[in-house]
């Protein structure tokens, strides 16, 4: 032991062997070690117990400022409506000095929630002293307000000592720290709402959804065509001070290069495929409305009910879904035909 430390003596168990006839056996021990005391932290204990006197002031202010605010309403309004509104009073710059909390770090954005709360602040103290002068005791009035303002003040001191100032370099960073946040909160928020728009889009709309995502997706991305004059060459100088150069060595273009260089031709879209081949599926004259059903199936069998009466009618076929599962369910009905059988040899 150390002198001028102190210790406390402290029970503890361990695990030992006990061999009773030969038979070893893991058994708990108990016993005693003293272990220092840490100092006591008196900067911790002063920290507490002015919090502690901060929320206490601030309770009996809220308390003050509520009895006479509201003794001051209740003369034009009902007690209950009156009490209410004369907790907004400090609830105000209390709130306001929590935003101003949270903004320690950031002394830009604190000083907004700062300013408001003395703001809130002096409106509270001037409807005390406005009580006191009504009531005919000035004095209760004054004395009333500076409740509040004592209330303020402890909490300034104890903002002030936690909002340490921050250098440049770490200002800065988290000052992008929080942009990325901030950013990644908002696309995410964003997301999730367009993501719920698409999906009630598509329960409510069904089949015509997704029609329209195909078109809205099958639209062509714009290319880049390098279609500008090349840069004129510069200037050649006089002649005579101009040195003689032999004629620069232009290399074979090869047909890729040229192909390469000319701008790319338009390639046809999937949409542009889908109506070339319902165009040729109907190339067919004397069809009636439930053959065009049936070629326009038997070219693009993915396509929907929903979808296959779109096109038709966009051809001047009048064609409904509901026609459509008909004309389907017809044929799922007609009995298939059956193969012959092929014969063992050739006929004689």
């Amino acid at each position: 032991m150390i002198p001028g430390i102190r210790y406390r003596l402290e029970e503890r168990t361990r695990t030992v062997t006990t061999d009773i006839n030969g038979e070893p056996r893991e058994t708990p021990e108990t016993y005693h070690v003293y272990v220092p005391v840490p100092p006591r932290d008196f900067d911790r204990v002063l920290l507490v117990g002015v919090g502690t006197v901060a929320v206490a002031v601030t309770a009996l202010s809220i308390t003050w400022s509520t009895a006479s605010i509201g003794d001051l309403l209740g003369a034009v309004v009902i007690s209950v409506i009156a009490y209410g509104a004369a907790a907004v009073f400090d609830s105000a710059w209390l709130a306001c000095m929590a935003i101003e909390w949270l903004e320690r770090y950031d002394q830009d954005r604190a000083k907004v929630a700062r300013t408001a709360s003395w703001v809130c602040l002096a409106l509270a103290v001037v409807a005390i002293v406005a009580h006191g002068y009504i009531r005919g005791d000035r004095v209760a009035g004054y004395v009333g307000g500076a409740v509040s303002v004592i209330a303020k003040g402890l909490w300034v001191v104890v903002m002030r000592h936690f909002a340490v100032p921050l250098g440049e370099g770490p200002r800065a960073w988290l000052q992008q720290r929080r942009q990325e946040i901030a950013a990644e909160r908002a696309i995410s928020a964003e997301v999730q709402r367009l993501d719920g728009a698409r999906a009630y889009h598509s329960a409510v709309y069904g089949p015509t959804a997704a029609t329209a995502q195909q078109l809205v997706e099958a639209q062509p991305v714009p290319e880049l065509t390098h279609d500008a004059p090349p840069p004129p060459p510069p200037a050649a100088p006089p002649h005579s001070e101009a040195p003689h150069t032999p004629p620069p060595v232009i290399p074979p273009t090869h047909p890729a290069d040229e192909e390469t260089q000319r701008p790319r031709e338009e390639k046809p879209t999937a949409l542009d495929a889908m109506n070339a081949t319902i165009d040729a599926a109907l190339a067919v004259s004397g069809l009636s409305k439930a053959d065009a059903v049936r070629r326009v199936r038997d070219a693009l069998p993915t396509l929907s009910s929903v979808q296959i009466a779109e096109h038709l009618t966009r051809r001047g076929w009048e064609t409904t879904d509901g026609y459509v599962r008909t004309v389907n369910s017809r044929d799922a009905q007609k009995p298939q035909p059956k193969k012959r059988p092929e014969p063992n040899g050739p006929y004689l």
